[in-house]
């Protein structure tokens, strides 16, 4: 996507340029009000039963919008949740094994309490205490010995085999640490909801106020809500695009990248 395209886009979903457009838009409005014209639009060439067919097509669009934006951002925090749990679940049931491995060793050496040391210190780790951002301290007992090594004292095996548990438990921290970072991505995908929410609930309650007491509003003022909830209802849909060729688009890219 062009450069240009991508920021006038970005400018388009984000609230406080809906915001400032929908104000642009009832000055118009108000403006076109105060001074009606003769030509072929005019506010008193449309009734209220066609504002009342619009908002009926506007609200279904709105209530399928909200039920499957609502079923996407459950299903995408119960697989980002469960997803974190069952990597935790691998984490500890790593850590215990490396102990194990350990405790096979009958000499207590310098690289075997180092690498114990190391092992506490990740295994104070909870659940809430992702992402870690301190992985080389917790290490660091280990990393010392590990580079004071010397081939007559250590077995070079040993080395690899101590340091591929540790990438592999490093492996699990940083995935972890992904699905904290999809967890707090979680509000990005909510405010599409929550904005399709907010329509959805103003088009039932003006529809409503135009079946029910036609006469509270005046014309002008129900095409300029009708007009507003269009137009917000097709900045709401760019949004939701965008999120999708933006995720798609990282998913499609990662693909091709292991294919090359």
């Amino acid at each position: 996507m062009p450069k240009f395209l991508n920021t006038i886009i970005v400018r388009a979903i984000s609230t406080k340029w809906q915001l400032f457009f929908c104000s642009m838009i009832i000055a118009v409005f108000a403006i076109l009000a105060y001074y009606p014209t003769t030509g072929s639009f005019c506010f008193s060439s449309i009734q209220k039963d066609s504002l009342s067919k619009f908002l009926l097509v506007i609200t279904s669009v709105l209530a399928l919008t909200t039920t499957l934006s609502i079923g996407f951002l459950f299903a995408f925090m119960q697989l980002t949740s469960a997803r974190r749990f069952d990597l935790y679940g691998k984490f500890k049931s790593e850590i215990k094994s490396f102990f194990e491995y350990l405790a096979s060793f009958g000499d207590e050496s310098d690289l075997i309490w180092a690498t114990e040391a190391s092992l506490r210190e990740i295994d104070k780790i909870s659940y809430r205490d992702f992402p870690i951002r301190n992985w080389n301290e917790l290490i660091n007992q280990f990393m010392t010995e590990l580079n004071k090594r010397d081939g007559e004292n250590y077995d070079p095996n040993l080395l690899n085999r101590l340091s591929m548990r540790f990438r592999y438990i490093e492996e699990l921290v940083s995935e972890i640490g992904i699905m904290c970072i999809r967890q707090a991505l979680t509000s990005i995908f909510l405010r599409p909801v929550l904005k399709s929410l907010s329509l959805l609930i103003f088009a039932l309650g003006l529809g409503t106020l135009i079946a029910f007491w036609p006469t509270l509003l005046n014309i002008t003022l129900l095409q300029v809500l009708a007009f507003l909830i269009s137009i917000l209802t097709i900045l709401l849909f760019l949004e939701i695009g965008y999120w999708i060729y933006r995720n798609v688009s990282e998913y499609v890219g990662e693909v091709v990248k292991k294919e090359q």
